[in-house]
């Protein structure tokens, strides 16, 4: 029974993980600012980037959020 608390926990947070990427990435960002919530009241900036618009502009990592318009 413990085990399987362990394994929900570990796949809930790995989709946390997939889902604030995906929005560094949304905000033009690179996925490696994710390590800065690992330093004391980093955190604070993961924050602020997770609130940050989307960029309404192709990003680095391609178009995916717009379609282009011909």
């Amino acid at each position: 029974m413990q085990i399987n608390i362990y394994l929900l926990i570990i796949w809930i947070l790995l989709g946390l993980l997939g889902f604030t990427i995906r929005r560094l990435h949304d905000t033009d960002h690179t996925g490696w600012w994710y390590w800065i919530s690992v330093i004391p009241f980093g955190y604070l900036f993961l924050l602020y980037f997770m609130v940050l618009p989307t960029v309404e502009k192709p990003v680095r990592w391609g178009s995916y959020l717009f379609k282009e318009k011909k």
